[in-house]
């Protein structure tokens, strides 16, 4: 449990919305090495699933920040759905 801590406390540091951190850790099912590769470099089917999970959550994914993908990121979501 500690290393979900850790991973969530970076936030600030990883300019990424607490949000999209839990759901990162959720879908790396709570390993911290496949949570930050999937928060450096996601695939486009974890992008998917990243957008529907917040968007089911009632969180609106546009207004979200991801630093290495910038406050656009969900919009070329919509895209690909």
């Amino acid at each position: 449990m500690p290393e979900r801590i850790e991973f969530l406390q970076t936030a600030e540091v990883r300019e990424t919305d607490l949000q999209i951190l839990e759901v990162i850790l959720y879908l790396a099912d709570g390993d911290e090495q496949e949570a930050d590769r999937i928060w450096r470099e996601p695939t486009n089917l974890e992008l998917i699933d990243i957008f529907v999970i917040l968007s089911e959550r009632g969180t609106d994914p546009e207004t979200m920040r991801w630093a290495p993908l910038g406050y656009l990121w969900s919009r070329a979501i919509q895209e690909l759905l």
